[in-house]
């Protein structure tokens, strides 16, 4: 939070499933020096539901646990729309609250600890970090958590 932020906090829960909307009267928000606008801003929401998510998880076999490896889950459609988390010592991994549809499981060495994939540079010469490809898609329900996915490197190259 700084001085240009507003948090909200409902006084109680909200229903699930529900439109609300949000009215801002600025002409209430008047700065140290008495500068206010006059404009009213609305904004519509739906809350979700916890039932309207779904998860992912597995275990990844096969790499080097010396080096740091970063797993994606990206939206088949949509490569913008992804997660990115880090194997436990023992390379389980989990995604939880996915909006369900098809995706993408890769991973990568993530060379230098950024938590992003670098695809390298021809001058001065960098290599790309080394990548894998689960070899299917998955297809994620609502309510419906897909487990025991056995990502293995050798079989992903």
């Amino acid at each position: 939070m700084d001085d240009g932020s507003l948090q909200i906090i409902p006084a109680g829960s909200l229903e699930n499933s529900k439109i609300f909307k949000l009215k801002f009267d600025l002409s209430k928000f008047i700065d140290p020096a008495g500068n206010h606008y006059d404009s009213t801003y609305v904004y519509q929401f739906t809350t979700i539901t916890g039932l309207d998510f779904t998860g992912l998880s597995g275990i990844l076999s096969s790499y080097d646990t010396s080096k740091t490896i970063r797993i994606i889950l990206e939206d088949a459609g949509n490569s913008e729309i992804r997660e990115n988390i880090s194997p436990d010592k023992k390379g389980k991994f989990y995604f939880n609250k996915i909006n369900p549809g098809d995706y993408k499981l890769w991973c990568f060495y993530d060379e230098n600890n950024n938590g992003e994939y670098d695809y390298g540079w021809p001058y001065p010469f960098k290599p790309a970090e080394d990548f894998y490809y689960y070899p299917a898609e998955i297809t994620l329900k609502p309510r419906w958590s897909v487990t025991d996915v056995k990502f293995d490197l050798n079989l992903a190259k």
